[in-house]
């Protein structure tokens, strides 16, 4: 019986280091989501991107997140563009706060600087103003087939959104005539094609209504405008916009 008892004491201890050595590996893996650029400062709309760093050698399944900004400073104008993830849904309610989710069928999924999603907000508060854009991650997989595991960040940055001092001028942005409301929808549209068809009834500044720059405002605008409230990321609005 005593013969036996060194085997199973080399069994244990075996066991032991290779529990560590995984322990040790696991522990190298890191993942950090955050905010990009962190501080944003602009008197006109804006993006941000959130991004994800990560080295798990799966890469990212999926994630669902939540980013929360203050909409009497701040106003979400739509999504830029999806990410590395594919498509992402956005839902906001209540105003002011974003849920956000994006899966990847490729197994493993990306890895290294991941794009998850691009966001454009327009400041529609007093200039000096700011409103922190507070991200929170509610779920984060890697990218394994069939048992994807949960991934824990170790670091989630938040952003901010700072009005700076002077006039906000957003392009496109015609009504209510002359000092529009800080971002672009259909309102915006539907004035600017009555202002083509009675100027007078329907004035409009030619440094936002112009939105093809091309001298003028006319029909050509009206198109362009509408395709961008549909599709901000392939419509942008010329040198009004830069």
């Amino acid at each position: 019986m005593k013969k036996r008892t060194i085997p199973i004491i080399a069994t244990v201890i075996f066991i032991l280091l290779l529990a560590s050595v995984a322990t040790n590996v696991a522990a190298d893996e890191t993942t950090s989501v955050l905010v990009n650029p962190a501080n944003v400062e602009s008197d006109a709309c804006d993006t941000v991107s959130i991004m994800i760093e990560t080295d798990d050698p799966q890469g990212i399944g999926s994630a669902t997140m939540t980013l929360v900004y203050d909409p009497t400073v701040v106003d979400y104008n739509g999504k830029v563009a999806d990410g590395d993830l594919g498509g992402v849904t956005i839902n906001e309610n209540p105003v002011g706060t974003l849920t956000m989710v994006a899966a990847t069928g490729a197994s493993p999924g990306p890895t290294g600087t991941v794009k998850f999603v691009e966001l454009e907000f327009c400041p529609v508060g007093d200039p000096g103003e700011c409103s922190d854009l507070d991200l929170t991650v509610t779920e984060l997989t890697d990218g394994t087939i069939g048992n994807p595991q949960v991934i824990v960040p170790d670091s989630v940055t938040d952003g901010e959104f700072c009005i700076l001092n002077g006039a906000v001028i957003v392009c496109g942005d015609v009504a209510p005539y002359p000092d529009g409301d800080g971002m672009i929808g259909m309102g915006d549209v539907t004035h600017l094609l009555n202002h083509v068809g009675y100027p007078a009834g329907y004035p409009v500044e030619e440094r936002t209504g112009d939105v093809n720059c091309d001298g003028r405002i006319d029909m050509g605008d009206v198109i362009l405008l509408l395709n961008r409230v549909g599709d901000p990321a392939k419509y942008p609005l010329g040198c009004c916009e830069e």
